[in-house]
């Protein structure tokens, strides 16, 4: 609730080199969706300022909660409106919520690990995650290289 109330009158920030590493992404053809528990509206707000586009699909928060994270719905919804195999996608979250939706989906999952402050969840997150990114640096080093 606090962050809903923050984010009706604040556009919140994004991290530093991650609007960059998202418009290239796109700007080479790259198909990128949002799940996510704020709502499309605040969604298609942020990504219109900070990246220049509205992500191709958003999965928010005004879904019916079977539809929402962590339930597979989002990613089976993706893979079959873009027609793509599981090993097409790549899921990038900071929380469980988010790698369990992947992993019930065989879909890779990236830990957004630059959010994390808290060692027990950088902890968890590390071990249960395919891939962990400790800087928006690294992650998009993988994704370009």
């Amino acid at each position: 609730m606090v962050w809903k109330k923050y984010t009706e009158s604040t556009v919140p920030d994004f991290y530093e080199l991650f609007s960059e590493t998202i418009q290239e992404f796109k700007k080479q053809g790259g198909i990128v969706t949002v799940v996510s528990h704020s709502e499309r509206s605040r969604i298609e707000r942020d990504y219109s300022i900070h990246c220049g586009f509205v992500p191709d699909a958003i999965f928010g928060w005004e879904l019916p909660e079977h539809q929402r994270k962590p339930y597979p719905y989002p990613i089976k919804e993706i893979l079959r409106r873009y027609d793509l195999q599981e090993t097409d996608a790549l899921m990038l979250d900071d929380l469980k919520p988010g790698l369990e939706m992947a992993r019930s989906c065989n879909v890779d999952f990236a830990a957004a690990g630059w959010s994390h402050s808290i060692p027990e969840i950088k902890e968890q997150m590390k071990s249960e995650s395919k891939y962990y990114f400790e800087t928006v640096e690294e992650f998009n080093k993988f994704i370009f290289e």
